[in-house]
Parts: C-alpha cells; sequence; structure tokens
C-alpha cells in the first residue's frame, strides 16, 4: 500500500436513523410484518435495538418466538410494506446532512454507507437522496455478515485502499460503533437516530454528537489526530 493510500480518510456512515430520518418507519413495519400473521406484538424497544441488523436476523429479534418458516415470511411481508411506502414517500435526509457531507467532500475526506439494509434498499436510498453526489462506495447488508462483524467496513476500506486507522464509522446504535471498533477504525454515535447519547456512550465511541451541523471537516480530522 502506498503512503498516499495510507494517508487517504474515509467517512463511513450508516443509512437509517444516522442520514435519513426513517428510524419510526422501520420500527412500524416490523412491528406490523409480525402482527399481521397473528404474531405478538413486539415493543417499541426490541425493535429500535434490532436496527442495523441484516432484515431476517432483526426480524428474528422481534419475533423470537417465531419459527425460520415464520420468520422467513414476517421478512417478505416487511419488504413488501417498507418498498410500498418507500415508493410513495421516500425517508428524507436529516436536516444539515446534505450541507455536512459536501462540506466534508469539498475538505478531501472520501464517503461511504454500510448499512443493514438490502444493497436495493442501499440504492434506493441513494437514487431517492442523490447520495450519488457525494457517495462513491456503499456496502449492504445481504452481501456481508451482520453487523457487529466488521466485514462490511473491511470492504470499504479495502475499496480506497486506506488503513483501518484513517476510517471513520458513524452511526445512530452500538452495532455501528461495534462495528467499528471490530474493524479497527475510528467511531462516532449520533444521538439524533435510533438511540440516546447515553446507550451510545456504553459502546464507548470516540465521540458522540448531537446535531449533523456539529460534524465539521475541522471536528472529523480531529478525530483521527
Amino acid at each position: 500500500m502506498s503512503a498516499e493510500s495510507r494517508g487517504t480518510s474515509v467517512v463511513i456512515f450508516d443509512i437509517d436513523g444516522t442520514l435519513t430520518d426513517s428510524i419510526g418507519r422501520v420500527v412500524s413495519t416490523l412491528k406490523r410484518c409480525g402482527t399481521g400473521f397473528g404474531a405478538p406484538e413486539p415493543p417499541d424497544a426490541v425493535c429500535r435495538s434490532a436496527i442495523g441488523l441484516s432484515l431476517k436476523l432483526a426480524v428474528a429479534r422481534c419475533y423470537p418466538e417465531s419459527s425460520d418458516e415464520e420468520v422467513s415470511r414476517f421478512t417478505d411481508e416487511y419488504r413488501r410494506i417498507y418498498n410500498e411506502e418507500d415508493r410513495t414517500k421516500p425517508a428524507q435526509l436529516f436536516d444539515g446532512i446534505e450541507s455536512m457531507l459536501s462540506e466534508l467532500q469539498k475538505a478531501g475526506f472520501a464517503l461511504a454507507l454500510a448499512s443493514g439494509k438490502s444493497r436495493r434498499g442501499v440504492n434506493e436510498v441513494i437514487r431517492n437522496s442523490r447520495l450519488d453526489r457525494f457517495v462513491s462506495f456503499s456496502s449492504a447488508g445481504d452481501e456481508y455478515p451482520s453487523k457487529p462483524a466488521p466485514d462490511m467496513l473491511e470492504a470499504v476500506a479495502d475499496h480506497f485502499g486506506a488503513d483501518p486507522t484513517r476510517c471513520l464509522m458513524v452511526g445512530d446504535s452500538v452495532l455501528d460503533i461495534a462495528m467499528g471498533i471490530n474493524a479497527d477504525m475510528r467511531t462516532l454515535g449520533v444521538s439524533w437516530g435510533a438511540e440516546s447519547r447515553k446507550k451510545l456512550l456504553t459502546a464507548e465511541p470516540d465521540e458522540v454528537l448531537d446535531s449533523p451541523y456539529d460534524m465539521t471537516p475541522e471536528f472529523v480530522s480531529g478525530l483521527f489526530e
């Protein structure tokens, strides 16, 4: 690896609850996908804790008493409900996200995505939110082992030829932080999504931010020092 590639700094973002204001929709869909078949309704807290897992694992966490066959049926129903709603009203970026991404890009950071969403779901978000203006690589939950395994982050680092210590994982859940730590990367929790600042701190990220407007190029550069 060249000295130039070792110096590449990559900022990797989760999607749901980090870039897009979609947590309410994800929780609602997790609750509906099984209850429509007569399964007991899972608590909101359980649904929120499943966000970031690959879809089948998330559904299984919300419906732990269900058989593998039922979980597969609920997973298909989740996709149907979510995709139907997403076609009529796509999830929006949080206020401040677009300007934050633009400033990071102008400052020379490479930007990427690492999401528990399927490849189809990731591509839908990229298209609907025009994230291809900023993001040049993404890894999806159906392509690699589920968070907190480091594989999807390792794929990002490999793509850019970047040393893991020059990569920052940004996410709104303890799964995101654990994945970043497992990949030997810097980690940043954001409290505007699925989990609170207090919960995020239990995962021991390098920092936690409460607003996208606080994620300036200067702040990010400081995390690599």
